[in-house]
C-alpha cells in the first residue's frame, strides 16, 4: 500500500513544498519529514480512501511549522512590558470616549436611543429589532442611518 500509493506521491509533494516554502532544501527536508510521519501511520492509510489528499494536507501543515519557525519569537516578558503610566492612560482614554459616547446617546430621541442602543450595543439582528419595535427594516435602517449621521456631527462639535 506505502509504496503503491504514497511514495509516486514525492514529485507533487516536492513541487507543493517549494511553492509554499520557495526554499528548495526546506521543502526537500519538509517532504522527507512528512514521509517519515506517513511510514508511521502506514497501518492506518489503509482505511482513508484518498490517500493522496492525506498526503498533501500532512505536508501542508508540516510546511506550515516551518513557517511558523520562520517567524521571530519575542519573549513573553517583552510583549508583557506596559508601563503602569500606559495602563492609566488608556484607561482614562477609554472612559473619556465612554462618557462621549454616552452624551451623544442622550442627545438623541427616545426612538433613535432605543434602535441604536437595540443594533450597536447589544447587536441584535435587524428582524429582531423589527419584531421588538413593530416597525419595519426600511425604518429601522433610517432611523439609525439618521442617529449616526447626528452623532458623527456632533462628535465633530465635542
Amino acid at each position: 500500500m506505502f509504496i503503491q500509493r504514497v511514495v509516486p506521491m514525492q514529485a507533487p509533494m516536492r513541487l507543493l513544498a517549494e511553492r509554499i516554502l520557495k526554499d528548495e532544501d526546506e521543502a526537500a527536508d519538509a517532504v522527507q519529514e512528512t514521509f517519515a510521519t506517513l511510514w508511521q501511520q502506514h497501518k492506518k492509510l489503509d482505511g482513508i480512501a484518498n490517500v493522496e489528499g492525506y498526503c498533501m494536507r500532512t505536508l501542508r501543515y508540516r510546511c506550515v511549522d516551518v513557517l511558523r519557525k520562520r517567524l521571530p519569537m519575542q519573549s513573553l516578558d517583552e510583549e508583557m512590558e506596559i508601563s503602569d503610566e500606559a495602563i492609566l492612560e488608556e484607561s482614562r482614554r477609554l472612559e473619556e470616549r465612554s462618557q462621549k459616547a454616552e452624551q451623544l446617546l442622550s442627545e438623541l430621541s427616545e426612538r433613535e436611543r432605543e434602535l441604536v442602543t437595540l443594533r450597536y450595543i447589544e447587536a441584535l439582528p435587524t428582524e429582531q429589532i423589527a419584531q421588538q419595535t413593530k416597525l419595519t427594516d426600511t425604518n429601522i435602517y433610517t432611523i439609525l442611518s439618521r442617529a449616526i449621521h447626528k452623532m458623527k456631527e456632533r462628535s465633530k462639535e465635542i
